[in-house]
């Protein structure tokens, strides 16, 4: 084949072997390719010529170990690998370029298909789609499919994708892929379209993205979904750059976790310029550590995409940040999902159903379960989704995960037991259950679950007593953040009581410093900040609620710092009764009367506020009562009147008294009056020390 460079050896006449026929019109002599690796133009690919889609598809479809792109070539694209370890080399500067369509492309249209195991496609290769209207659908490579036809190991490496419709690479159902060296740019979803992303990842267990260049794409730099598949996570993802990116929402990191269970994993090394989002975690019950953010958006308030957060995320940790020049910098959601190991189960709970604590009245909706089986030995031999059976029991399920020694198996029927063999229905391996313990995850609780409860479900009225609660806590790590055009930091939409931590945050905001925005029914366990500097606060320091009827259980505040706030005379507010216990310690800038912890605008129970706890009114009215908790010795508040016509009545709880005022007398503040009481015994207040103050007692 003159130019090929192809050597053939005389072979059968097997099928894909090269068949001729003699003159006599009946004997036959086969060939078959002797070079490796094969490379296209040996199959007669020509750059621009139409012979070029038929040799790249007989390349990547045949049975070839170890095939070679040597060049650039127009091709329809949609080639499909079917051979396992199949071997894909990119000669230096190789493309594949699509040519204008015939007739109507489908949708989900791969330039690349896999569909097969440990395939590996590595070196200079570019994916372009051009211009063509008709490839507003296409991807650059794709492995696997969303149908749950799972595949293991791929490895694509040192590819750039351009001008693509849907995504860049796209991996679905997918084990182990490592997807790596990607450079993405001009991923654009068409009108009403789905995706427009450099690196889309759905359904896949123990995932390696590294090293991901994205810029001027539609939507996201690198998505990882798990809706609806069977799936773990093991996430890493380390090194993306995401610039530019021009749709609502985009992000340089967006993970959903819908659907997934317990997804662990690393996100770090994300560079995110002008994106919408930073990073963004939603819906995630994670243990997802995010590391070494640097985000810089050029679109605040005003943008017509709407709000821009630098990172926005739901559950996980986050550590060593900085972002710049967005709305806010931190929008945290925390969705304290409760996870439950179960004893003395009775019935099978159903998922969706509401399920009850018997004792706290606590109530949430199923969201998923499974049984976590602990077994003798290794189980690297089972397979993901294949039904798992109990020797004994005759419990079944399908195998959603494995690690170490541990299965987790969606339930079908029955309870799996210890001690009992089990059984996979494919693999046909079957090794001792050393415990089986039933997990299942509710969420939607204003309430809080104990340890010990018995719960039943709604629907199925199965019970079961809590043997451990488990929520997975929200902990903001050391970082910086710069010119926020609104929030530096806003806590909102808390499904289920949650735990939160802020720590080592350094900075300037133009407007709120923190702001706690809980709504009716929402509710926070526990919030600690400690360490914190803000500078140039144009509004309130840390704002514990916005709206109304949100609550939080216990407040920790120690060591934030607005000394150089330059706000409105309000260097934080509380408004009544949110939280029930709060615990101030060395707050610089949160002492003097301008600018003052707790802001008291109406009629309030202080229930359990104390210790250094600073209260003030900072909204007009004329004669407000504020309740103080009971009297406990080390317990310190103090009150300042600092608005023009609001006089603040502070009044003993029950029995308590004030010393000075007399059994069940109340001291009464002034406008520009200043007082802090300390308990030394129990149920006795003293006024310990005053600024302005008249000594004004009820008569």
């Amino acid at each position: 084949m003159a130019g090929s460079g192809a050597v053939y050896r005389k072979n059968g006449t097997n099928v894909g072997d090269l068949v001729i026929t003699l003159s006599d019109g009946m004997t036959k002599t086969g060939y078959t390719l002797a070079s490796i690796p094969v490379t296209a133009s040996m199959l007669g690919a020509r750059g621009g010529g139409a012979n070029a889609t038929a040799a790249i598809s007989a390349l990547l479809a045949g049975s070839y170990p170890h095939v070679l792109i040597d060049g650039s070539y127009q091709t329809d694209g949609n080639h499909t690998i079917s051979t396992a370890k199949k071997r894909v080399e990119c000669l230096g500067g190789s493309a594949l370029i699509l040519r204008a369509p015939v007739g109507t492309v489908t949708g989900h249209h791969p330039v690349i298909d896999i569909a097969a195991d440990d395939v590996l496609i590595d070196g200079d290769l570019t994916i372009d789609g051009g211009s063509h209207a008709g490839y507003q659908a296409s991807i650059g490579i794709r492995v696997g499919l969303s149908t749950g036809a799972r595949r293991k190991r791929p490895t694509i490496r040192g590819v750039k994708v351009r001008n693509l419709g849907l995504a860049g690479v796209m991996a679905l159902c997918v084990d182990s892929p490592t997807i790596e060296d990607i450079d993405g740019y001009n991923i654009v979803t068409p009108t009403g379209g789905e995706f427009g992303d450099t690196v889309y990842v759905a359904g896949v267990r123990k995932p390696i993205v590294r090293n991901i260049r994205s810029a001027k794409c539609k939507r996201d730099g690198v998505v990882l979904t798990y809706t609806g598949n069977l799936n773990t996570t093991d996430v890493l993802v380390d090194g993306v750059f995401a610039d530019a990116h021009l749709d609502n929402p985009s992000a340089g990191v967006w993970v959903e976790m819908t659907g997934a269970r317990d997804p662990r994993g690393i996100i770090t090394n994300v560079v995110a310029n002008d994106c919408l989002v930073g990073v963004a975690a939603t819906d995630a019950n994670s243990e997802i550590v995010i590391s070494n953010v640097k985000a810089i958006g050029n679109r605040l308030s005003g943008s017509s995409a709407g709000n821009v957060f630098g990172v926005q995320i739901q559950s996980g940790r986050l550590d060593n940040w900085y972002i710049d020049r967005y709305n806010t910098a931190l929008q945290l959601e925390p969705n304290g999902e409760f996870q439950f190991a179960l004893s003395s189960q009775v019935g099978s709970f159903a998922t969706g159903e509401t399920v009850s604590g018997g004792t706290s009245g606590s109530a949430g909706t199923l969201r998923f379960q499974h049984f976590e089986i602990v077994i003798t030995g290794s189980t690297v031999d089972y397979e993901l989704g294949e039904t798992v059976t109990g020797g004994s029991s005759g419990a079944t399920g399908i195998l959603v995960d494995f690690f170490a020694n541990v299965l987790r198996v969606l339930p079908i029927s029955g309870t799996f037991q210890a001690g009992e063999t089990i059984t996979g229905g494919n693999s046909a391996i079957a090794k001792t259950a050393n415990s089986a313990t039933r997990r299942i995850y509710v969420r939607g609780s204003a309430g809080i679950f104990p340890a010990g409860e018995t719960i039943t479900g709604g629907t199925s009225g199965a019970t079961a007593v809590i043997a451990a609660p488990y929520q997975t806590p929200l902990a903001i790590g050391p970082g910086t953040l710069m010119n926020c055009s609104t929030d530096a930091v806003v806590v909102a939409n808390v499904v289920t009581p949650a735990s939160l931590s802020l720590s080592g945050i350094r900075g300037n905001t133009q407007s709120h410093g923190i702001r706690f925005n809980l709504s009716v029914g929402q509710r926070l366990r526990k919030a600690s900040l400690r360490d914190i500097a803000l500078k140039n606060s144009t509004s309130i320091g840390v704002a514990f609620r916005v709206s109304t009827g949100g609550a939080i259980d216990e407040m920790l505040v120690d060591g934030f710092d607005m000394t150089e706030w330059v706000g409105d005379g309000t260097g934080s507010s509380i408004t009544a009764g949110i939280v029930t216990r709060f615990i101030g310690g060395n707050n610089p800038g949160l002492q003097g009367t301008s600018s003052v912890p707790t802001n008291l605008t109406v009629n309030t129970t202080l229930s359990g506020l104390h210790n250094r706890a600073l209260c003030h009114n900072n909204g007009a009215g004329a004669t407000r009562t504020h309740t103080l908790p009971p009297a406990v010795p080390g317990v310190r508040i103090g009150f300042a009147g600092v608005h023009a016509t609001h006089v603040m009545n502070i009044e003993p709880n029950g029995t308590d008294t004030i010393k000075g005022g007399g059994a069940g007398k109340y001291l009464i503040l002034d406008p520009g009056e200043r007082v802090t009481l300390e308990a030394y015994a129990t149920g006795s207040w003293v006024v310990s020390a005053t600024v302005g103050w008249a000594g004004d007692f009820e008569l």
